[in-house]
């Protein structure tokens, strides 16, 4: 009777259940996800609080100015009626 020597892979599960646990070879190299401004986002970031401050500056006069406009218009409409 002849024996039959071991494969190399008999316990081919067991050595499947094995690489699975091992960490992928390319694990080292990590993407890095770190998140982190572009150079225009970071410039942009530096000024825009202060354009933003300018702008609701300008809104305010402008709201004077319509405020005035709009009581002028009803001036001229009450002279215009006399």
């Amino acid at each position: 009777m002849t024996v039959f020597k071991r494969f190399p892979f008999q316990n081919y599960l067991e050595i499947a259940k094995a690489d699975d646990e091992k960490p992928a070879r390319n694990s080292w190299k990590q993407p890095n996800t770190r998140l982190k401004f572009t150079y225009q986002e970071q410039k942009d970031y530096e000024v825009i609080e202060g354009e933003i401050a300018g702008l609701e500056e300008r809104k305010e006069m402008l709201v004077e100015k319509m405020e005035r406009w709009m009581y002028l218009e009803e001036l001229k409409a009450r002279i215009d009626a006399q």
